[in-house]
């Protein structure tokens, strides 16, 4: 079996419910971290930018993330190193597949 791990920044709720209904074995894996971690880890400067009004359309920013209400899984970013998430985020889809391969 392939595991396939997709970023998609889908700010809307309702398009994550069109790939759940598309995708039989979805799992949406909401990365929490709050606008003002991001603003500060934020190299190239988009955030600072956004604030200032230079974009018109800025998840975060501009437009509200429409968060869902039971994602399968959730990871706090701001409390955890790169390593650490990609460590969890491993063992949640393992376990997931492992699962299913019953």
């Amino acid at each position: 079996n392939n595991i396939v791990i997709t970023s998609a920044i889908t700010y809307k709720k309702e398009w994550r419910d069109e790939v759940r209904k598309e995708s039989p074995l979805f799992m949406e894996i909401f990365l929490d971290c709050p606008v003002h971690t991001c603003i500060k880890r934020d190299p190239k400067g988009h955030y600072k930018r956004a604030l200032n009004g230079e974009y018109d359309m800025f998840v975060g920013i501009t437009h509200e993330y429409a968060k869902s209400a039971n994602p399968e899984f959730v990871i706090d970013t701001s409390e955890s190193s790169i390593q650490r998430c990609s460590d969890i985020l491993l063992e949640a889809v393992l376990k997931m597949f492992s699962a299913i391969d019953r």
